[in-house]
């Protein structure tokens, strides 16, 4: 009977959906407490097993690239495992954006997991792919400035910062790019860190740093899945002890 038939399909294709989206909520779960190296790992394996599941899901696929990211960055200790995960990253971001694109998480992951594999090639690589790091984390911003709190402008940062004069780096571009991170996003510990840091570095007037320091001491504790974001303010608040801001400001400190 045909439509006995279809009632069992649409029965089998109702359940496989349930599966699916039971098992991307597990992934996504798991990422949130991806400071557990087996959360991370978790996390990692749901999104590549949902990718080959559905191939054309962009969705899927920066999730891949934003779980890999972490878990070589933060969990392995072998530069032919980092290899292998930066690059599984980079080519699901690439295709998530042939997918889609106007998926400013799709630009966003592919540059970082791009950044970080040409980075592990070795220099030359880094420079060679450097153009196409710059123009997804542009396509972010055209996007989404608002993306992963200004993201792609600490990126960006970041590239300014790293580089040579000679290469084209330039801090005070780096410094800009900080704050504009921190003009979209002032509540994200993350900018203020870079943003201090490279103050710190190029020597600036004290004012300057225990400023950006007084102000991100007074930010709220982010919640346990934005663990980037709890370490770094932790970061900024070793740094305004050793810079003595507590001192100069002791209600900073009970914060």
């Amino acid at each position: 009977d045909l439509s006995v038939t279809m009632k069992l399909l649409l029965l089998i294709y109702s359940l496989s959906s349930l599966t699916f989206a039971a098992l991307l909520a597990e992934g996504d779960a798991a990422f949130k407490k991806r400071g557990e190296k087996d959360q991370a790992q978790k996390a990692v394996e749901i999104y590549q097993q949902l990718s080959q599941q559905s191939p054309q899901d962009a969705q899927l696929l920066w999730r891949v690239a934003m779980a890999n990211h972490f878990v070589g960055m933060r969990y392995l200790d072998s530069r032919e495992q980092r290899l292998e995960i930066y690059e599984r990253g980079y080519l699901a971001g690439k295709r998530s954006v042939e997918l889609k694109p106007n998926c400013a998480p799709c630009h966003f992951w592919t540059a970082v997991a791009l950044a970080l594999y040409s980075q592990e090639r070795g220099i030359f690589s880094s420079l060679a792919y450097l153009p196409e790091v710059q123009e997804y984390l542009e396509s972010t911003i055209k996007l989404d400035p608002t993306y992963a709190s200004g993201g792609a402008y600490r990126i960006l940062g970041r590239i300014q910062e790293a580089l040579p004069g000679i290469l084209g780096g330039d801090n005070d571009k780096a410094l800009d790019y900080y704050e504009k991170s921190v003009d979209i996003a002032p509540k994200e510990p993350l900018n203020y860190l870079f943003l201090v840091k490279l103050h710190q570095e190029l020597g600036s007037p004290s004012e300057i740093v225990h400023a950006i320091i007084e102000k991100a001491s007074r930010l709220p504790e982010p919640a346990d899945e934005f663990v980037e974001s709890r370490e770094s303010l932790f970061e900024i608040k070793q740094i305004a002890e050793t810079q003595g801001v507590f001192a100069l400001n002791p209600a900073i400190a009970s914060r």
